[in-house]
């Protein structure tokens, strides 16, 4: 068999908004995800005995506590088809701790991997029980695309596409944990109800009206000196119409219009990197269809927390050709 190659894209959260605390642990939540074009690579190779996994990134466990693997077992189990020998090959690229959902995605990538090689007929319903079972934004990425998730967000109703604009999503250094900030959460007041415009500014196609309708519960419980704030700030005296934490964070994401690019015309994704947070690593991905499903056009920042020259690798989205010349489409490597 030649290897079966899948990415595993990142979402960001357009709205998340965060109910009670239920009796099984959970909590309410309404959200609509979005998913980009940031996004691991999940190969499937076959040999070895049974089901083995390895990773690019050393922090990432390879263990059965992997999601990847708790996928698989699950796949099988449910599917009781037999284990076959059966080498999986993460590259990371999503950053944990960030609200990107790279775990979840990975997930969901392996199911559909697993469905793609060995029971093809396996309706997307039966996939998302499985999904389901294994983490509350899993289902989501069996679908990608635009969503609004209910429950504890394996509800999910497809939303119009977002199409106009693009992202920047910046990490900083320090990472939210998600059951840490659901507990910063839950000894907050309670926030009074709110109405959810996303879907009609979706609906009408209107990026502006998109920006405004932003919203997360999870920045009630960011504290007052994280670099969360800093990085926002900076996004919109950057030109973005609207900047916000994605899902528990800690990454925070930008909304810029089509057509805006940073300023610095020759440089202008090392500009606004470094006018955020001096040294910093890059990563661009223009918009692509996979499986199907459109990911959000994206630039990624992940910023170093110790002040040396900074290094990049990017690719610039083809809507700012033009004015930015022949590093227009290219991807542009600089030493440190």
């Amino acid at each position: 068999m030649e290897p079966l190659t899948l990415y595993a894209p990142a979402k960001v959260n357009l709205t998340l908004t965060v109910g009670d605390r239920r009796p099984d642990g959970y909590h309410d939540v309404s959200t609509v995800m979005q998913a980009v074009s940031l996004y691991d690579t999940l190969i499937l190779t076959h040999g070895g005995a049974g089901l083995t996994l390895t990773c690019t990134d050393p922090a990432v466990p390879s263990d059965a506590t992997n999601l990847v693997l708790r996928a698989a077992g699950r796949f099988f189990k449910e599917t009781k088809l037999p284990v076959p020998d059966l080498h999986l090959h993460l590259r990371k690229r999503i950053p944990s701790q960030a609200g990107l959902g790279g775990g979840s995605s990975d997930a969901a990538s392996t199911l559909l991997a697993l469905r793609t090689l060995y029971a093809p007929s396996l309706p997307d319903v039966q996939l998302e029980h499985m999904a389901a079972a294994l983490g509350s934004d899993v289902p989501f990425f069996i679908r990608g695309g635009t969503a609004l998730a209910r429950g504890r967000g394996e509800r999910l109703t497809p939303m119009p596409r977002l199409r106009d604009g693009w992202f920047v999503i910046v990490k900083p250094p320090e990472g939210f944990s998600t059951p840490a900030m659901y507990r910063r959460l839950d000894d907050l007041s309670p926030e009074p109800p709110r109405p959810d415009a996303m879907p009609a500014a979706l609906a009408a196609e209107d990026i502006r009206a998109v920006a405004a309708a932003l919203y997360n519960s999870f920045e009630r419980a960011v504290p007052p000196d994280s670099a969360v704030w800093d990085i926002e700030s900076a996004l919109r005296a950057h030109g973005a119409l609207a900047a916000l934490l994605s899902g528990s964070g800690s990454a925070v994401f930008g909304l810029f219009p089509r057509g805006h690019c940073p300023r610095r015309r020759r440089d202008p994704a090392g500009a606004l990197a470094h006018d955020i947070c001096g040294p910093t690593c890059i990563k661009s991905e223009n918009t692509v269809q996979n499986a199907g499903k459109f990911l959000h056009r994206t630039v990624f920042l992940c910023v170093n927390s110790i002040p040396l020259s900074w290094h990049c690798c990017w690719r610039w989205p083809p809507h700012c050709s033009g004015e930015h010349g022949p590093s227009a489409g290219r991807t542009i490597c600089r030493p440190k």
